[in-house]
């Protein structure tokens, strides 16, 4: 009949707990959106939800052949976001504990490239990604009026710097040291906050690295991919022109 998620061998009273697939995608989907401490404590698994059942959690093929693929996306990469967390705090830990050897620099017992993509992670997660300077919930929508209010706490702020303004961002933004005005594209927006973040970015990089150059060097080569993958987005660059398209020129100064 209709496909359904069996609980494996080994549960108390295994052979009665069923769920059916609408069931099997939500639950899935919700055991995805956990906080970081509880899919740590479950491993990141899709288990049984009856109460005392002590059957093995489900594995990726199982649930492949219920589960929505939009489902299973969301626990494979949640499944990703708690590697990178436990690999990014494993680093945090090395390097404050001075724990680097060779002329790499790279935290003891771990690769280059490894300790390059956590310290990467740390940096978008608490300087690229934006974040409401009173509440601090991450925002990414952008409608070119740089004088923003976020929804979860209604402080209002400046799309260049973050800048708290109270209950009315016009006034700053028209005159924000990074900015381009009250209204600008995407384009500007994105060149605003990179300069803004670039020198706490080196300086964060310069700690956690004991100034080893070539690991900086690696981890501002993935922060610019990682901005050229969000300017390649179509519709990005819309809106107001850029008035000043010699981005590294000013990036040197």
């Amino acid at each position: 009949g209709e496909p359904a998620l069996r609980c494996p061998a080994g549960g108390v009273g295994a052979d009665r707990h069923v769920l059916c697939a609408l069931c099997a995608d939500g639950h899935t989907a919700s055991e995805a959106g956990q906080p970081l401490a509880v899919r740590r404590m479950r491993g990141c698994a899709v288990g049984c939800p009856a109460v005392g059942c002590g059957a093995r959690p489900w594995t990726l093929k199982e649930l492949a052949l219920v589960v929505s693929e939009a489902s299973l996306d969301l626990h494979v990469a949640a499944k990703a976001e708690l590697r990178e967390a436990d690999l990014v705090k494993e680093v945090e830990q090395r390097l404050k504990a001075n724990a680097c050897v060779g002329v790499a620099g790279v935290a003891s017992g771990l690769g280059f490239e490894d300790t390059a993509r956590a310290l990467y992670v740390k940096i978008a997660d608490e300087v690229l990604t934006l974040r409401c300077s009173r509440c601090t919930a991450a925002f990414a929508d952008f409608d070119g009026c740089a004088a923003l209010w976020c929804s979860r706490c209604n402080a209002a702020l400046c799309a260049y710097c973050q800048h708290d303004c109270g209950e009315d961002a016009h006034t700053h933004v028209a005159t924000c040291e990074f900015g381009y005005g009250t209204w600008c594209s995407q384009q500007q927006f994105r060149k605003a906050n990179r300069l803004r973040m670039r020198p706490r970015i080196i300086e964060m990089l310069e700690k956690s690295t004991l100034h080893n150059e070539k690991l900086i060097r690696r981890v501002l080569e993935m922060c610019e991919m990682a901005e050229e993958e969000v300017n390649d987005v179509p519709g990005g660059g819309e809106g107001v022109p850029d008035d000043d398209e010699d981005d590294e020129d000013d990036e040197d100064e």
